[in-house]
């Protein structure tokens, strides 16, 4: 597991307490509509929204907890704007001094911010129940992305990012297809109403009794004289198919033997030293007995990644290349383990160009790495410095630790 949707919001966690609400809703995401939910507290709440998966979740392979909120109001920890909503879960094997608790901070009111919360040092085998839960008796109005749990692979992640992003690419006139006739269980003869199929095409049937079906075909006989084809599967067929159902022709990812398909194909990766970061970073704020604690590791490396990405088919090559082509533009953000990642295409090598056709289309990706543990420290969450002129009739020298004669400073520092 690299990445796992712990829950994906289009199901409003649950809330015994009328003042704590939860609704799902559709919202705009960096040019994009993603499943959010929205968390609504009217004050003084007292209870929690929870979600109880149907089975003990095994979270034991993901390092950390990753989702993106939008807050109403600001919160860093501070006596001004303490934190007001934390999120928890319970693990089956936990005891009673046992738990996993951690603030949500929101440094921009009304933008999307991203959350990543580690977990390697907790117990996470069995998660049986996740909660949100406000922290004190002021409203607020918060949304949620869906909730992941992550094991950073960085370039098994950006191939599964391209992977996605390339997912459901259709040829043109060969989606949505109606069957000419009837298909029983058990069938591998299939009639479609058009031509343009072909042996070794990977087709998925829809409006079955067993569901949507995937197959490969490994014959094709058009009737020119009734514009009829009929698909000879590679296996029979689970369930049955009225006239009414539908065939389309699928453009997998993948290295098999399918015709059309897409093949991706690493070429090269190489740091990238102006795109690295330099600060240290801190998340997982928790409170440990009377302190709040934080997560704090070295910045995370930056990293060029280059793919080749080859359409193989035998028709409609410049269709299929100008899907890859939009889907990969630089205009796109790529979601690599739910957080963006640049992507755009690169110039190809000359020796790849082929005056018959597209060439393959080569893309770079910038990636990150995290480079160093988290370390837990307790976290400042203020931090004052104040300085003075020291009076005329003051003494000729400075009090030790005010520095040089003439100034005074008193540094205060509260966690």
């Amino acid at each position: 597991m690299t990445s796992l949707v712990v829950h994906d919001m289009t199901v409003p966690w649950s809330s015994a307490d009328p003042a704590l609400r939860m609704t799902a809703e559709p919202r705009p995401f960096f040019g994009a509509e993603t499943a959010a939910g929205r968390l609504r507290h009217d004050g003084g709440a007292a209870g929690t929204a929870e979600f109880v998966p149907p089975d003990p979740l095994d979270l034991a392979g993901a390092e950390e907890l990753r989702l993106w909120i939008q807050a109403d109001r600001p919160a860093d920890g501070t006596a001004g704007r303490p934190y007001y909503l934390a999120l928890s879960y319970q693990d089956a094997a936990d005891g009673p001094s046992d738990r996993h608790r951690w603030y949500l901070p929101v440094a921009a009111p009304g933008s999307w911010e991203q959350r990543r919360i580690g977990i390697e040092g907790d117990r996470r085998g069995a998660v049986r129940r996740l909660a949100l839960e406000p922290l004190g008796p002021e409203p607020f109005t918060v949304r949620l992305t869906p909730l992941l749990a992550v094991r950073e692979e960085m370039l098994g992640d950006v191939e599964r990012a391209l992977q996605d992003a390339l997912a459901g690419v259709e040829p043109p006139g060969l989606a949505g297809v109606p069957l000419a006739g009837a298909a029983g269980a058990g069938a591998t003869a299939v009639p479609v109403a058009a031509p343009g199929f072909a042996a070794g095409n990977r087709v998925r049937l829809d409006g079955g009794t067993a569901g949507a079906e995937v197959h490969d075909v490994i014959q094709a006989v058009s009737d020119p004289a009734t514009g009829r084809t009929t698909l000879t599967l590679a296996r029979p067929l689970a369930g049955s198919f009225t006239a009414s159902a539908t065939v389309t022709v699928l453009v997998p990812v993948t290295d098999e033997p399918v015709n059309p398909r897409i093949v991706l194909a690493s070429l090269d990766v190489r740091e990238d030293p102006a795109r690295s970061w330099h600060l240290d970073q801190r998340d997982s704020f928790r409170p440990r007995g009377a302190l709040t604690v934080c997560s704090v590791r070295g910045p995370a490396r930056a990293y060029l990644a280059d793919y080749q990405v080859e359409v193989v088919t035998a028709r409609d090559r410049s269709a299929l290349v100008g899907a890859v082509v939009h889907r990969l533009s630089a205009d796109r953000v790529l979601w690599v383990d739910g957080s963006p990642a640049p992507v755009w295409i690169v110039q190809a090598p000359l020796l790849e160009r082929d005056s018959r056709g597209p060439a393959p289309v080569y893309v770079r990706v910038g990636a990150h790495a995290e480079t160093a543990p988290r370390r837990e420290v307790a976290c400042v969450a203020r931090v004052e410095s104040r300085a003075g002129q020291l009076r005329e009739d003051g003494p000729a020298h400075p009090p030790a630790g005010l520095g040089r004669p003439g100034v005074g400073d008193d540094t205060e520092g509260t966690s």
